[in-house]
């Protein structure tokens, strides 16, 4: 099991690593755009990580509207190409 130290450990690796990536995405769009990633271990839920700038609020209700709009857009791992 991870501990909550060991978890904000590995987090912050992941960041130092993952924050320059986000913001060269974030410039092929508007200036306020806002990218994030969440990351989830199955079966590990105290390993689940978020990184970006968006807080867990704007990323739940995120989630939420792409789950239930009719007009939703999501690409599956593949499709980009």
């Amino acid at each position: 099991m991870v501990t909550p130290k060991q978890n904000l450990a590995a987090a912050k690796r992941i960041a130092r690593i993952i924050s320059p990536l986000l913001a060269d995405i974030a410039s092929h769009f508007a200036p306020d755009v806002k990218v994030s990633l969440l990351v989830r271990v199955p079966g590990h839920d105290e390993a689940d990580i978020m990184l970006g700038d968006m807080s867990l609020e704007d990323a739940a209700a995120l989630i939420e509207r792409r789950r239930t709009s009719p007009t939703n857009v999501v690409i599956e791992p593949g499709e980009h190409a």
